[in-house]
């Protein structure tokens, strides 16, 4: 068995693999403490690889035994902080090959995009879930995206009308286009990834324009709306596209 204190981390998660590779079948203890100004409601965010136990201030609030990798914030748990020190134990039990976990205090921007990326999933049973957990139906991200924008933006017809039942506001501003860009490429929109360069334009003019991710990963170029492409086989869809106009017009 191993303890490990952890206080600060450069990533959301925590490998527990040895340089040794020995870990079949092993447990790992993870402990911290942090203060908190007053008493509030909070949740954590929780991911394994394998099986785990939460403790806070020495409560029970936690467990999940299952064979899976790590996903940063796979379960929602709501928990009570009080006010100054709590502590916080995790017991991660592997079952075979590599093993972690990932534990945060899931804020407000990160419970909204919870929300936004099961909204455009169109994964309703998440969504219901995260609302039952006491997560916001009107919560909009730092960057102004908000669960039934999202779901309307990306046609998930379903979710939408259940957010406008259930107390979303349809009349909110949504976000500016280039906001919505931003979500879907975020991805993609690093050194080491190929992109893709995208226009919007609305009544014949260009209100945004953008290039994400990398034109040449070998010399570090990246992408810009300025970027030349080869059209190659993408002129296929507009052939095809123009023949089923005119087969709409009559004259095919």
């Amino acid at each position: 068995k191993i303890l490990i204190s952890i206080e600060k981390s450069a990533s959301d998660i925590i490998s527990l693999n040895s340089a040794e590779g020995k870990d079949d079948f092993e447990v790992a203890y993870a402990w911290t403490e942090f203060d908190n100004p007053t008493a509030t409601q909070a949740w954590l965010g929780i991911g394994s690889d394998d099986g785990i136990r939460v403790w806070l201030n020495g409560r029970l609030v936690h467990e999940k035994w299952s064979a899976r990798p790590v996903q940063v914030d796979e379960d929602v748990v709501p928990v009570p902080l009080k006010a100054g020190k709590n502590y916080l134990l995790l017991k991660v039990q592997n079952i075979t090959g590599s093993w972690g976990f990932a534990c945060r205090l899931m804020d407000a921007d990160v419970r909204a995009r919870r929300m936004v990326s099961a909204a455009r999933d169109g994964d309703l049973p998440v969504l219901k879930g995260l609302i039952d957990q006491g997560f916001d139906i009107n919560g909009r991200t730092s960057d102004g995206l908000t669960p039934y924008a999202t779901a309307h933006f990306w046609g998930q017809k379903e979710v939408a009308d259940f957010l406008a039942k259930n107390g979303a506001d349809i009349r909110a501003a949504p976000p500016v286009p280039g906001k919505l860009v931003d979500e879907i490429f975020k991805d993609w929109n690093t050194s080491d990834s190929p992109g893709a360069t995208v226009a919007v334009i609305e009544n014949g003019k260009v209100v945004f324009e953008q290039g994400y991710g990398m034109a040449d990963l070998e010399h570090q170029v990246p992408l810009s709306p300025k970027s030349v492409f080869y059209i190659a086989s993408t002129s296929k869809q507009f052939t095809a596209a123009s023949v089923a106009l005119w087969s709409l017009e009559g004259k095919i």
